[in-house]
Formats: structure tokens, sequence, C-alpha cells
């Protein structure tokens, strides 16, 4: 097995134009390659867009969109926790729209994390919440391994960091919960929320984002990526901040956290054998933290 996953996260702009969002991509694909990363996290929607009217040529552009990318990481060696709204078909006369993180290793699809607690937006492009508890893996393994080594990830999209409206058991644990409950080790969040309405709105959403952040992390003693797009959340251009830090949160430290204004990307070495003995506040403990890190 590897000894250290290096795990990135692009805070990149989420536009309405869908060719734009390839490039992007493709841009924080070569700064991924470049860094020797193993696998890349991007926002919600950041292939898609996350935009309305979300219409059938949209729809067929996202097929096309998607293939190229995922040729592009397979070329780039470059693993990807790939945020985009999806459709795909449910028996044979359904198309069922959804709001996915995807993840492929080495261009190679290795699953995928719906989205569960909607927002109205979703719902206004016709997104269907996840009914099924499932998260997803990402490969730690050497080339030369005999035996692969994984790890078990929850895959969380913006409001299922701290919603639970959407269970129909009112008295189930939220989702960070039920992932730790079912051995995740690490937790995936792409987000792209509302920002630039107001100063108290934005004041008040950003630090009752990062707080869930540090507190799902805190209190499961487990790490966690989130990364937020750095515009508009309906794709227009935006210099303010973020509805979120974009970042690595290890037992509610932060351990790399990108400015929250613009595009900017990170990344941090995990140990791989730390995701077995799950003790990372021990880890969190006797780190050697470089004075240049955060």
């Amino acid at each position: 097995m590897k000894e250290f996953l290096r795990i990135a996260g692009a805070q990149i702009p989420v536009t309405a134009d869908m060719a734009t969002n390839v490039q992007t991509i493709k841009d924080a694909i070569n700064w991924a390659s470049e860094n020797r990363v193993d696998y890349l996290v991007t926002p919600e929607g950041s292939l898609s867009g996350y935009v309305m009217p979300y219409t059938e040529e949209r729809w067929s552009t996202l097929v096309d969109s998607l293939r190229e990318i995922e040729k592009y990481s397979a070329e780039m060696k470059v693993g990807l926790c790939l945020g985009t709204l999806w459709a795909e078909p449910r028996g044979e006369d359904t198309i069922v729209r959804l709001n996915q993180i995807r993840v492929y290793h080495n261009g190679i699809y290795g699953g995928c994390t719906n989205k569960t607690s909607l927002s109205p937006h979703d719902y206004d492009m016709g997104i269907e919440p996840n009914g099924d508890l499932f998260g997803f893996i990402l490969d730690a393994s050497d080339e030369d391994d005999e035996e692969p080594t994984l790890i078990q990830c929850a895959g969380l999209i913006c409001k299922d960091l701290y919603a639970r409206e959407n269970s129909s058991d009112k008295m189930a644990p939220n989702l960070p919960v039920q992932f730790y409950n079912i051995g995740c080790q690490i937790y995936i969040h792409s987000t792209n929320a509302e920002r630039g309405l107001n100063a108290v709105h934005d004041r008040v959403h950003y630090n009752w984002h990062n707080a869930n952040a540090e507190m799902v992390s805190f209190v499961s003693g487990r790490p966690l990526i989130t990364v937020d797009n750095s515009i508009m959340m309906t794709g227009e251009d935006y210099e303010g901040q973020t509805s979120s830090s974009s970042g690595i949160v290890i037992c509610g430290e932060w351990v790399a956290r990108a400015p929250s204004f613009g595009k900017h990307y990170f990344y941090y070495d995990f140990p791989v054998e730390q995701f077995a003995k799950l003790n990372w506040t021990e880890y969190m403990q006797n780190r050697k933290v470089p004075p240049n890190e955060l």
C-alpha cells in the first residue's frame, strides 16, 4: 500500500457554461498531476453547473462532458471525487436526475454518492433525493500490492453535512452519524450554497457551515475534506467570500485551508496506515506541523 494518500481540493468557479467548467476541471487536473495528487475533490455541480433551468439539451451535453473528463483524468492519472448533476435510467421508461459525487480511479468509475438532503434549488431542477445509505471507496494500493488497500468514504453533498429532513424516520441520526456507524473512515464533502445576499446572511451561514465541518470531524474523530464553489451558486462572477471554507479538518482542526476568495487548490498527505488505526486524535497530538502549512 501507499505510505501516504494525497487528497486535494479545487475551490473553483462553477459556471453556467459547461464547456468552461470542463476546461476549469482540466486545469485543476493538470495542477493535481503536477503535484502528484491521488484524488482531487471538486465542488457540488462543478461539471454540470448548478443553474436553472436545467433543460434536456443540458442533460444531453452533460453526457459528452463527463466522458471528456473521464478520459482526461485517465490520461493524467489523477483520481477524482467529482461533484456533478447526473441522469440515469431507473427501469425501462424512467430517468432519474441526481446530484452526485462520482469517484474515479485513473479514469475508471468506482461508485458515487447521491445527495440526500435536497435544497429547493434541487427540487426545482427535478433532482430526486437519495434513498439508500452508501458511500464509495478510495484505492490506496501500490501497483505491486497483492491485496488492495481500500478506504471507505462517506460522501456528503452540501446540506447532507448537517440536515436530516428527508429521512422518513424522524428519530434516525443524521448522515454523518449513519456513515460513522457503518465504518466510514473519511468524509468527502462537496458544496455550493447561496452567498452574496447580505452581510449578515453571509457571515452567519459561513460560520454555521464551518462549525458543522469542524463538529462532524471532532465528534467522529475522522478527517473531513470540504470544497466550495468560488463564485455565485448560480454561476455568475463573484469576488466575495465563499459560503464556507474549503479545506481539510482532522478532529476539529484545520490542517489545510484555502483562502475564502477566488480559485485555490490545496492538498494534504494522509498516512494510509492511520485509516486502519482510526486514532486521528493521537495523530493530531503527535504530528509536527510545518510552519507554512496553514
